[in-house]
């Protein structure tokens, strides 16, 4: 009960502080005047002070606070803070974490590897969905004059490394880098079937950043190409990349840089002598679609868990709690 509890606060207290009051333009506190209690300059009490830029491009970025291990939680719970502007995309990549995402602000789309199926949803204002750790996936912002503001729980019980936030880029190059970017050329130009000099145009194109226009008139980008292929197309160029045989993986043991090694081949690993699925992954939940479980004059809440949303019964945070202060 007292881990729950605990679990429930550390929840509790980052949605509070996502959904009532950050400012993402200026990343500072939004409360009232009249009391005195919004943060000033020079305060160093507030959480979000202390939040560091993960990734920052010019279209878009991702800040993080970082949370703390204790008594209750072994593992710290971070909060994220996305901004993705119009016509724009998160490239693929996984983390050795997994993700909550709650939509704060505008419309995008999210694609992920679901059981070795590549899952689409259109994710609006208010809506909740869940990311497994390891699993490939990438987030567009297709809308036209629109910004994008997801506030994301990042929870390392399954990580690597407790106080890192470790994302390993599918589809990297010069920057970001590429998960791929510490394997010798020679094998992976066998794996994939290229020349090492075509490979050597792969591990390197990409200098944008994670966070890159769709449209040609900011840069012409191969990623307008990958969202327009078929969705077997994409899964089959996601999971190229990274399909490497568990034995040329074996031969890197020794290299901190593969500690991962373990997540590949349960990331696209398919059954042998079975084609290809259909099979439909997780929706996402809306949490302004259902009534408050509270709610007066000062605001509202609504509690959420694995029974409301059933991808919450494989996370730590067994429960949300969202709160609205008018």
């Amino acid at each position: 009960m007292g881990k729950r509890w605990a679990l429930i606060a550390a929840t509790l207290v980052a949605l509070v502080v996502a959904v009532s009051c950050y400012d993402e333009e200026g990343g500072r506190w939004e409360g009232g005047e009249e009391g005195g209690t919004g943060w000033r300059e020079g305060e160093d009490w507030f959480l979000l002070q202390d939040s560091k830029h993960v990734v920052r491009t010019d279209a878009g970025d991702m800040r993080v606070v970082s949370g703390f291990g204790g008594r209750f939680m072994k593992s710290p719970m971070h909060i994220g803070f996305i901004t993705m502007e119009p016509k724009t995309l998160f490239i693929p990549q996984y983390l050795d974490s997994s993700l909550i995402l709650f939509v704060r602000r505008g419309e995008g789309r999210v694609g992920h590897i679901y059981k070795d199926e590549l899952v689409e949803r259109r994710l609006r204002m208010g809506d909740i969905y869940r990311i497994e750790a390891g699993s490939a996936f990438y987030l567009i912002n297709a809308e036209e004059g629109q910004r994008l503001h997801i506030v994301c729980s990042i929870d390392t019980s399954q990580s690597l490394g407790f106080q890192t936030l470790q994302p390993f880029y599918i589809a990297g190059g010069m920057y970001p880098s590429s998960v791929l970017a510490g394997f010798d050329h020679l094998t992976l130009a066998t794996a994939f079937n290229v020349t090492e000099a075509e490979l050597g145009e792969m591990l390197t194109r990409q200098m944008n950043g994670p966070i890159v226009y769709l449209s040609d008139t900011h840069s012409p980008s191969v990623w307008s190409k990958f969202l327009d292929m078929e969705q077997n197309k994409k899964l089959a160029h996601m999971r190229r990349i990274v399909r490497i045989r568990e034995e040329d993986l074996k031969a890197e043991d020794e290299q901190p840089t593969w500690s991962f090694r373990k997540f590949l081949p349960s990331i696209f690993k398919r059954k042998e002598g079975k084609g290809s699925k259909t099979g439909k992954g997780p929706d996402a939940y809306n949490i302004y679609d259902r009534k408050p479980d509270f709610q007066n004059n000062y605001g509202w809440s609504t509690a959420l868990d694995e029974s409301d949303y059933s991808p919450l019964s494989t996370t730590t945070l067994a429960s949300i709690l969202s709160i609205s202060l008018r």
